[in-house]
């Protein structure tokens, strides 16, 4: 009997090792920049995560995360970034239009935008996942699905912060999966670069983030 149990545990075990996500595999490094990629048990489109160290204040990049009228000036493709409702200074719902390359028709999505300090390492945690029925899918374009993603910014001892963006999501309609696993590594590493020029701005460097001295209320 106790072999028996033995083997069905181990049966059991091994069954689980398919639905583990798999490990991140380096798909990029340039000029400061780290893209990685993963695939998602259940999707056919690969997760990513890029890194970087930037010499900057963890209160002038939330000053730029929340300048949403700023986001189609660095990220790339983007049209349109709406706060649709405004729960209080770190909590929102929003709405992203996306410009897709032809033959593909627009994206859209509408997300929880979130955004969280942990007290004991002060690393700072922005977290946005899809949300739907919110605003009704308008024609002609095609709403993302099972979008989740994060902005991480974790102070580090020489000056730098560390900024990790790891995001997965189901681009929706027809669109093959290997023409957006082919794009995978592309975006992020712009979102960085474009990131990286626009936060040493005077205007996000001097700025008093309002929203920062919320985030630390919050603790």
């Amino acid at each position: 009997m106790k072999n028996i149990f033995i083997i069905a545990v181990m049966l059991l075990a091994s069954a689980a090792i398919p639905l583990r996500a798999q490990e991140w595999k380096l798909a990029k490094d340039a000029k400061g920049i780290q893209v990685y990629t993963r695939s998602v048990p259940g999707s056919d489109f690969k997760a990513v995560r890029a890194e970087m160290k930037i010499k900057t204040s963890i209160p002038s990049l939330i000053a730029l995360m929340t300048d949403f009228d700023s986001f189609p000036k660095w990220y790339p493709r983007m049209k349109n970034f709406t706060c649709v409702k405004e729960i209080n200074k770190l909590e929102y719902y929003i709405h992203i239009v996306i410009d897709a390359p032809w033959p593909a028709k627009d994206r859209d999505s509408i997300s929880h935008f979130k955004i969280r300090q942990n007290p004991a390492d002060k690393v700072v945690t922005i977290e946005f996942t899809d949300v739907p029925g919110i605003i009704n899918e308008e024609p002609g374009m095609v709403r993302v699905k099972n979008l989740y993603g994060i902005f991480r910014f974790a102070p580090e001892e020489d000056g730098m912060v560390k900024v990790t963006y790891e995001t997965h999501s189901d681009p929706g309609g027809k669109l093959p999966a290997w023409m957006s696993n082919a794009t995978t590594t592309d975006r992020p590493y712009r979102i960085f670069r474009n990131m990286r020029e626009m936060v040493i701005r005077e205007e996000y460097q001097n700025r008093i983030c309002e929203i920062y001295a919320e985030i630390q209320a919050a603790n």
